[in-house]
């Protein structure tokens, strides 16, 4: 439950790169099959689309708050 926790927390941090890449792994899956690599794609997209969303949202000064105060302490 714990490892969970953490992966929900800290969501836009692992989002985007694993959206990167599987971006980048789409034009090879899309090579085997069109329907996977369209899946990929879709997939990538959507990590990084709400990755983006949360931090917008100012998730990460709720997600990880003692990076957040280490960052904007005086």
């Amino acid at each position: 439950m714990g490892i969970l926790y953490g992966l929900v927390r800290t969501f836009p941090f692992w989002g985007i790169p694993l959206g990167i890449v599987l971006l980048a792994n789409s034009k090879r899956a899309m090579s085997r099959s069109k329907m996977r690599g369209f899946f990929v794609f879709v997939l990538g997209l959507i990590f990084i689309g709400l990755s983006v969303l949360f931090l917008m949202n100012r998730g990460h000064e709720r997600a990880v708050p003692f990076v957040y105060e280490i960052l904007n302490s005086d």
